[in-house]
């Protein structure tokens, strides 16, 4: 500090106290520190020692002022009162809660003092800084711009960090030997696994068939037991008793011969000259008056329900109505109808007193007998084969003679649905009827088994570390050629209706691939059968197209396709 200055602490050089030996020999700083009074008095205490009262950035400040000016004397009567300060210092510094450090890694650096001190720069002053509320001195400090030093150590920087790797989690190498032992070890544990699968799927196929043998059993005893105690339900048994009349018991034969008076011509052709022999018939009029009266009578006294009116008529009469059936009267009513009523078509019906359904007519083909009969040969080889025949089957059926045979008549007739409806009902005499064979059902455990697949394939390819080429994502449609049905046409009254495969469909299969590096791979066919000549021909249609598209066509060893 040279003489005029400012210091951060609350006292004051002054001039005249100063001699040429510079600030250390000087009793000034003495006042701060407590070694005598103002006006330089020695204080009462013997052996008076320093305090420290700096704390925070004067104290660090204190510390450089004295670093700063140690440097700047060399005499020995400067040394020792040097000497003495710092000891005075180093008192006060324990006095007030300081500790000696335990290595040199701790301790402050110090400066080495035998070098040249270097040119001391002249601090420019600052904004004035009042320290000094309690004392006497009114007179302000200017803050020094000395900068600050810190001797806080500097905290490491994080060590980055690392995931370990598998050898430093413990895992070792295995050499050639070790290796294969492992994995004939995971083979054999892998055909246990498929065994023990296979017996499981074992055991679930022989619950499930105890299940509905126990299922079948408890059903038909029950059904005998009621069958053979003869008892009707209390409900059924009080319609009886209020609605339905005693019958009169009469008897009536051949109903569906009487009903029709105007055919009995048809029964001479005995099949002469190759003619049709014409057998009884087996269909009864119901709109012929005799039978339809007492229908229209009785619907709306039992509301329109079609089962009711089926048990009353039969009770009353059963020799005129004993094949009538409660789905014949369905056809007859109105559908989604409130209050019930006979539909337009019922109503035109009983004014003709005959449907038109096995007249024969066949509108613009009438004067083509030989497409018709061809048309009908077709249909009837279809549905003896099993194959579900309904109106789009027929339709391309009708249209594909028709080009073949009677090419012009396409130009005005367009085979509407109607037109078919009318021709399976009018020179097949079909009616449509519903499929009695079983459908196939999803296994039960069809959850677990999809969630297996996915996880084995997860395993296979993380396990072999399978890249995403080879990775082939493979689905197939079937394209249909042929829509299946449940429904069929056949004929009127027919118990069991046989369809060959309800739940198959004649089409073929399209393989579409891709990988996820997002090649698509070309289009694949599947046809059933077990040679080439199941597939289309070279001359096909589109084949040259195809062919363009690198699109392959293999068979399947089927019989059948299945999806």
């Amino acid at each position: 500090m040279e003489i005029g200055s400012t210091s951060l602490f609350s006292y004051k050089n002054a001039l005249n106290n100063f001699d040429g030996s510079g600030i250390w020999p000087n009793p000034n700083p003495e006042p701060e520190f407590s070694s005598v009074q103002f006006g330089f008095e020695p204080i009462s205490e013997p052996n008076p020692e320093s305090t420290i009262r700096e704390r925070g950035t004067r104290l660090s400040a204190l510390c450089q002022f004295l670093k700063q000016h140690v440097k700047d004397y060399n005499s020995p009567d400067a040394r020792g009162h040097q000497e003495r300060w710092i000891i005075k210092l180093t008192v006060a510094a324990k006095a007030t809660g300081a500790k000696i450090p335990d290595s040199e890694d701790h301790a402050p650096e110090i400066e080495d003092t035998t070098q040249t001190p270097a040119k001391c720069i002249r601090a420019s002053p600052s904004h004035v800084i009042d320290l000094s509320k309690d004392s006497d001195d009114d007179s302000g400090t200017i803050a020094s711009t000395v900068p600050r030093v810190s001797v806080a150590k500097p905290k490491p920087a994080p060590a980055k960090l690392r995931q370990k790797t598998l050898f430093e989690m413990g895992a070792q190498k295995l050499d050639q030997k070790e290796a294969k032992n492992h994995w004939d070890r995971e083979r054999g544990g892998a055909k246990e696994r498929m065994a023990r699968a296979a017996q499981d799927k074992k055991e679930l196929v022989e619950r499930k068939r105890k299940k509905i043998q126990e299922q079948t059993r408890e059903r038909v005893q029950k059904h005998r037991a009621h069958k053979k105690s003869g008892s009707k339900s209390t409900a059924k048994r009080v319609k009886v008793a209020t609605l339905y009349a005693v019958s009169s018991g009469t008897s009536i034969s051949d109903t569906a011969e009487l009903l029709r008076p105007g055919m009995t011509k048809w029964m001479k052709r005995n099949g002469t000259k190759n003619g049709v022999i014409r057998t009884k018939h087996r269909r009864v009029n119901w709109y012929h008056p005799l039978l339809w009266c007492g229908i229209d009578e009785m619907a709306p006294r039992v509301g329109w329900s079609p089962t009711m009116l089926v048990n009353v008529l039969q009770r009353q009469n059963p020799a005129l109505y004993k094949h009538l059936h409660k789905g014949t009267v369905q056809k007859w009513m109105k559908r989604k109808s409130p209050n019930g009523g006979w539909s337009q078509k019922t109503l035109d019906n009983v004014a003709r007193r005959h449907v038109l359904g096995g007249t024969g007519r066949v509108g613009i083909l009438s004067l083509f007998p030989e497409v018709v009969a061809e048309i009908k040969k077709a249909l009837e080889d279809l549905r003896g084969s099993g194959i579900a025949v309904g109106r789009m089957l027929t339709r391309s059926i009708i249209l594909a003679i028709i080009k073949t045979r009677q090419s012009h008549l396409l130009e005005n007739f367009k085979c509407s649905e109607s037109y078919v409806s009318g021709f399976l009902q009018s020179v097949m005499n079909w009616s449509l009827r519903t499929g009695t064979h079983a459908a196939a059902h999803l296994p039960e455990n069809w959850e677990l088994a999809g969630v297996k697949t996915f996880f084995r394939i997860v395993h296979l390819i993380n396990y072999y570390d399978i890249p995403p080429s080879l990775i082939i994502n493979m689905d197939q449609t079937g394209v249909m050629l042929m829509i299946a049905n449940s429904k069929s046409y056949d004929e009127r009254g027919t118990k069991q209706v046989d369809i060959q495969g309800r739940d198959e469909k004649r089409a073929y299969t399209l393989v579409v691939a891709s990988t996820p590096n997002g090649d698509l791979l070309p289009f694949q066919q599947v046809w059933s059968g077990a040679s080439p000549k199941s597939l289309p021909a070279a001359d096909a249609p589109g084949m040259a197209e195809a062919h363009l598209g690198q699109a392959a066509y293999p068979t399947q060893m089927v019989e059948t396709f299945s999806e």
